[in-house]
């Protein structure tokens, strides 16, 4: 825990999450660093698309409920009393499809609405309070938080919840594979051979503040700046140049009155993918004029759909706390553009700031700063 930097905008004073993991940050923790991959065949499931694609599953759900209400309940339990009265920003990619697919299973033509049937548990477990849904493909909860610093350094909120969740379901899984963008085997971003993501899911939630407030010492992380951008080039693939997230990134840096040179490191999209992987490195090319230790966590959560930006940033927290990055475990071979900047072992790093980085379909890019 620090006290709030001079040029934070937000303060994070909260941060809990459930990944393949487990249940909590330290599991998330220990396993990252520990070189330990989530992501494994669900042998015991019945559908095709498991048996053929590693996932990284949550363990100990049992699908008895929706998967993704599960989760939440599972989240809920891990943490205390939320501010009251604070909002709740909801990042989420399609909401709790999976009811949707029970209700189709299950032979009815009297569908619930599953967002409305997701805000209605939200308010159960986390309480009675506004919610604003944010949408944002894989970079959901990166804009998110984005749009909950926003309103809190602009004064319509002095403090704000950002929740992001999401949960495999056949749609997930249908939509992904009809892409070819899933491995095999377990991702490998960055790496030369790497030949697709691995689907995983999380949940994960941050109480921000604003720094105007009496925050003692109780600061996990200070956001300074974030911006978004848009490729407008493809549906689902990425401007192969980087610009657009180049441009997210310059942004963010900016916002924050710093400097390319200030950043310490970077916590990646990386989803393993061909295209993805290669803007990524394409964009830190144009911005940075020498490497910055670059991870990807999603050799080991899997890609987690919304909640991908929150979860890294989680991690990337505890590692400017503890001044070294997770290594990216399965990357032997790196891709050329990704020489010097990530590495299969842990990677010390200097103190400055952190960039955090996602990238979704439609183009979307968004970056973040924590100073």
């Amino acid at each position: 825990m620090t006290k709030p930097t001079p040029n934070a905008k937000a303060v994070i004073t909260l941060a809990e999450v459930v990944s393949a993991y487990g249940d909590g940050c330290a599991a998330l923790f220990d396993g990252l660093y520990s070189s330990v991959s989530a992501v494994a065949f669900q042998a015991g499931n019945p559908s095709p698309l498991y048996q053929a694609y590693p996932v990284g599953t949550i363990p100990g759900i049992e699908d008895k409920d929706v998967r993704l209400f599960d989760i939440l309940r599972r989240l809920a339990g891990l943490i205390g009393k939320l501010p009251g009265g604070a909002p709740l920003y909801l990042a989420v990619t399609i909401g709790a499809i999976d009811l949707l697919e029970r209700q189709i299973h299950a032979g009815s033509t009297d569908y619930q609405p599953h967002l409305k049937s997701l805000t209605k548990i939200v308010k159960q477990l986390f309480g009675e309070r506004r919610i604003i849904i944010v949408s944002g493909a894989c970079a959901a909860s990166t804009c998110a938080i984005a749009k909950a610093a926003g309103d809190i350094d602009a004064g319509r909120t002095d403090c704000a919840i950002v929740l992001s969740c999401d949960a495999l379901s056949e749609f997930i899984f249908s939509g992904f594979a009809s892409l070819g963008a899933l491995d095999q085997q377990r991702a490998r971003p960055f790496d030369r051979s790497r030949a697709g993501l691995n689907l995983g899911e999380a949940a994960a939630i941050m109480v921000l503040q604003s720094p105007r407030l009496s925050v003692g010492d109780n600061v996990i992380g200070s956001i300074a700046g974030w911006s978004l951008s848009s490729d407008a080039t493809h549906a689902t693939s990425p401007d192969q140049e980087g610009n657009g997230l180049a441009r997210a990134i310059r942004s963010a840096i900016a916002a924050a009155e710093a400097a390319p040179s200030d950043i310490s490191f970077i916590a990646a999209h990386g989803t393993g993918t061909q295209y993805n992987d290669t803007m990524e490195l394409a964009a830190y090319h144009q911005v940075f004029e020498q490497p910055r230790p670059v991870f990807s966590i999603k050799w080991g959560t899997g890609h987690t759909i919304a909640a991908a930006g929150m979860v890294q940033l989680i991690v990337a927290c505890r590692a400017k706390k503890i001044g070294k990055i997770p290594p990216n475990a399965l990357t032997l071979t790196p891709e050329d553009n990704a020489a010097g900047w990530v590495s299969s072992s842990e990677t010390a790093v200097r103190d400055g700031c952190i960039l955090s980085v996602n990238s979704g379909f439609g183009g979307i890019n968004a970056a973040l700063v924590l100073s």
